[in-house]
């Protein structure tokens, strides 16, 4: 695979950390004829994750001003699955002229293609970045229920109760699940992982 023969820093700098607006590589060199309009139809903005959660939400608060400035209809389209990686193989896939583009985030173009071998696409090869939409901070939110309060004693309860607390992420390899994977090695508890398909249904 391409991407493997990439140094990490460009893997990362290019896979940007950020949310972001991707399109199919191959769109700044493509030839336009000086009597040819872009955008002369609507373009097709790819959301990798379900209807409702964070990036879905941003897709469509810049879809309309972006259909305004542009003159033409911006669709969001919602391809869920694999962290990302469905939505992001489509626009891999689609013509590179610049009328489908994709909602990129850290788990479809950067922990996927770090993660997991069989990703059908290469993060820095396939796609060209457009822009950076926004940045999303990650929280741990408990059970009010639960017998501690702070941090500290949640640390203390997973590691006396190891397989009495579960968390739940996006999906297999999303950073969700990586930043608790890395909380896990630091601090020597253990929670079970339940993966949902993306951050809304959990």
């Amino acid at each position: 695979m391409p991407f493997a023969s990439q140094s990490p820093r460009r893997r990362v700098l290019s896979a940007s950390l950020a949310l972001g607006l991707a399109a199919v590589a191959g769109l700044a060199p493509l030839a336009v004829k000086a009597d040819d309009k872009f955008p002369s139809r609507p373009i097709t903005l790819v959301v990798p994750f379900p209807p409702g959660g964070s990036v879905d939400i941003m897709a469509r608060q810049y879809s309309e001003p972006l259909s305004k400035v542009l003159g033409v209809p911006i669709v969001v389209e919602n391809r869920a699955g694999a962290g990302g990686s469905v939505g992001a193989l489509y626009v891999a896939r689609a013509k590179p002229d610049g009328y489908t583009l994709v909602v990129s985030s850290q788990s479809s173009h950067l922990a996927n293609p770090l993660t997991q071998p069989k990703v059908a696409y290469d993060p820095v090869k396939d796609f060209e970045n457009i822009a950076i939409l926004g940045r999303q901070p990650n929280a741990l939110v408990v059970h009010s229920s639960l017998p501690f309060k702070t941090f500290a004693e949640f640390v203390a309860y997973a590691k006396k109760n190891p397989g009495k607390l579960n968390y739940g992420s996006g999906g297999v390899g999303s950073m969700g699940q990586l930043n608790v994977e890395m909380f896990k090695a630091a601090t020597g508890a253990f929670t079970t992982h339940i993966p949902y398909r993306g951050g809304t249904p959990l």
